[in-house]
């Protein structure tokens, strides 16, 4: 997936950096960066999590280690994210409240839809227990 398709106000460095910053030109980044960058990019350790991890939990991972860096990178990655979790509140909300259910209250509805919670009703039905007849 291409960053700039995303980001497109994000010049060739920066979608280069946040991609794989070990072929970036560390001459061509900011006085303030230079330094740790070079100690990230001869990190073995970082080089082989580089490999393993997806971007946003390598870049999450070495902010501790490489904070000038990573601090860059990230306020770059999560404008992503925050946006899309809007626009699937949005689209969630859109489906729940069409016209033949304007009056619905969906306030509930939307933090069980929105959750990263798995529902587990079937456990739920297992644990109730079914009215006897009289």
């Amino acid at each position: 997936m291409e960053l700039q398709s995303y980001f497109p106000e994000l010049s060739e460095l920066e979608s280069k950096l946040i991609r794989n910053p070990f072929i970036v030109n560390v001459h061509l980044l900011p006085d303030n960066m230079q330094e740790e960058f070079l100690e990230l990019v001869n990190d073995s350790v970082a080089k082989g999590a580089f490999e393993t991890l997806t971007l946003t939990k390598f870049w999450s991972q070495k902010s501790e280690t490489y904070p000038v860096v990573s601090d860059d990178v990230l306020n770059s990655l999560l404008m992503f994210p925050s946006t899309y979790l809007c626009e699937q509140g949005f689209s969630t909300l859109l489906n729940m409240k069409t016209k033949h259910r304007s009056w619905l209250n969906v306030e509930h509805d939307l933090c069980v839809c929105l959750s990263n919670t798995a529902l587990r009703i079937e456990k739920l039905v297992c644990n109730k227990q079914a009215q006897l007849s009289h």
